[in-house]
């Protein structure tokens, strides 16, 4: 079986202690220079999931993150052909590599699914990507709202959606369909953070 060596090898920055698992197009670099600008933050680094008091991460909403993934994704690689990329979006789903391998998008697509960074990571804390310039504020006193779109990938959304609607938007929400799942299950659980519970790291 094929592996994704991304999610093989998951990626987390730990501070004091707990643990923020990093998901690609879900604003990792963001809360990454949010945890670096916190002056309480004593005890940083990056490396394999230690024992952490807490473990977070951020979540975003499926579709919304595919069509984010596969915009910066068409950013790097602004001179592949249109069908290529359109042929290469299940496999880009699953981290399958595709025939056209030495592309960037195979190498590390971010379109991969996000339930694939969450399955084997038990988390305590998930935070929604819509509250998460709340969550900084509070927890490291970073102002998020800096760091949208610094990948410079926005103007390709609308191609990312273009693309999207000529691979056929219903097979993409039927790829999605786990994905959608575990989204709603964490939207429905206690685990996901809102603006009352306030500071968590204390």
């Amino acid at each position: 079986m094929l592996h994704n060596e991304l999610i093989d090898k998951s990626e987390w920055v730990y501070h004091d202690e707990n643990s923020f698992l990093l998901i690609h197009k879900n604003a990792s670099k963001t809360v990454v220079k949010s945890i670096d600008h916190c002056s309480s933050v004593s005890n940083r680094g990056v490396g394999p999931n230690p024992k952490s008091k807490i473990k977070w991460t951020v979540i975003r909403e499926p579709m919304d993150r595919m069509v984010s993934g596969l915009a910066f994704d068409i950013k790097r690689n602004p001179y592949t052909d249109d069908n290529e990329i359109i042929s290469n979006i299940e496999n880009s789903l699953f981290g399958i590599p595709s025939v056209w391998g030495r592309s960037c998008i195979n190498r590390e697509n971010h379109t991969y699914t996000q339930s694939s960074y969450l399955i084997n990571n038990p988390i305590d804390c998930y935070v929604h990507i819509d509250d998460l310039n709340k969550f900084l504020k509070i927890n490291f006193d970073y102002d998020g709202e800096s760091g949208i779109d610094e990948d410079g990938s926005r103007e390709y959304k609308d191609k990312a959606r273009e693309l999207i609607h000529k691979f056929g938007e219903q097979r993409i929400n039927d790829l999605l369909a786990f994905d959608n799942y575990i989204y709603q299950k964490i939207i429905s659980s206690g685990n996901l953070w809102k603006w009352q519970h306030g500071k968590v790291f204390l």
